[in-house]
Formats: C-alpha cells, structure tokens, sequence
C-alpha cells in the first residue's frame, strides 16, 4: 500500500455533514448519492484537510463558509497511512470568522508544517491531474501539451524525476543556443575566408 492514502475521514459541523466517519479502502471508492446528499462535501472536505486552499474547490474564498449552517465552527480529522502502524492524524478545525487551528497526531501544528508533510506524501490536491473537483473541470480541459505533461509527472513520479526533466530541458535549451553560436561562428569564418580570398 502506498503512503499516505486516506485511511479515515471524519466530519464534524462540516457542510451538510453533523458528525459523520468514512473509512475508504486502499483500492477505488465510489460516493454515490442524489443531489445535495454530501458528495462535494466529502471532496471539500479532503482537499481543505490536506492543507489545500479554499480556491482550488471554486466554491466558497472562506473557509468559514463550510462551516455548517447555525454552528460556530467545523472539524475535518483525516488519518492518513504510514508504514509500520505509524498511520499520521491531521485535525483542522475552522470556525466561523475563518480562522484555523491544526493538529497532527493531536499536537498543535502550523500550516506549514501540514503543507511539508503533504508534500513528503506525494499529495498534491492542487495539481488537477492528482485530484479534480467538478468546478475545476473547465480549467483541466484548458490545459496544453505541456501543463498536462508537467502535472502528471508531478502527481505520478517522485520530485527528482520532475526535477531532472526540468534540467534536461534547460540542458536542450543551452545545446540549442550552443549550436546557434557554433553557426554564428562559422558563418563568421566562411565571411573571413571569403575577405581574404578577395
């Protein structure tokens, strides 16, 4: 199994949620239910517990506003899985003025502390070809050749083979203005040779 698959998911004043828990499999999950029944909910709720930001969903800029309707504030607590019975817990309480604590493994933590530890993980729920929320579609439909290419070795490979595509780009870029000055330089020559036989 890979780390850091979401192992449980519970919601507390979240959206259309009171107090609910999920326990997804390692393998395909599939949500499935009529119209305002919670489904975007469960999606809101994974990208703004994994540290993600309000504006990757394209639904409300506050967090507050997912905070269920007549309560003072919501709780997303994701259990995510380590190797060796070291399963990770991340808490993110918001309240209604938009404010946010954070918890890992119950211990006060800061956003940036989250934020490194998704990206230790490989999760990268702003990257449209790792996770695709409905209101986002447009936005991966626009995306060219390359932005597709870019994200999906960022979502599917480890950080180095992103990284060592980036440097062999910029490699061929240098070999090509390489060879523009070796042209220049013997265009120059031919113009000599040319003078002198003058």
């Amino acid at each position: 199994m890979a780390e850091g698959y979401i192992v449980r998911l519970s919601l507390r004043n979240f959206m259309t949620f009171d107090d609910v828990t999920f326990l997804p499999s390692n393998r395909l999950n599939l949500v499935i239910g009529p119209n305002g029944s919670g489904k975007s909910s469960l999606s809101c709720a994974m990208v703004l517990g994994l540290a993600g930001k309000t504006k990757i969903l394209g639904r409300a800029p506050e967090v507050g506003q997912f905070v269920k309707r007549g309560k003072q504030k919501a709780e997303i607590e994701i259990e995510l899985y380590k190797k060796n019975n070291n399963n990770i817990t991340v808490r993110r309480t918001m309240t209604i003025d938009n404010k946010t604590s954070w918890h890992l493994n119950d211990k006060p933590a800061s956003q940036k502390e989250i934020e490194d530890l998704m990206k230790s993980l490989q999760i990268q729920v702003d990257n449209l070809c790792q996770f695709l929320p409905q209101d986002r579609v447009h936005d991966f439909a626009k995306m060219n050749k390359q932005e597709l290419l870019d994200n999906t070795q960022k979502s599917v490979g480890s950080p180095k083979l992103y990284q060592m595509f980036n440097e062999l780009k910029n490699n061929m870029k240098l070999d090509g203005n390489h060879e523009k000055d070796v042209q220049k330089i013997k265009d120059q020559i031919l113009r000599s040779e040319d003078q002198v036989e003058k």
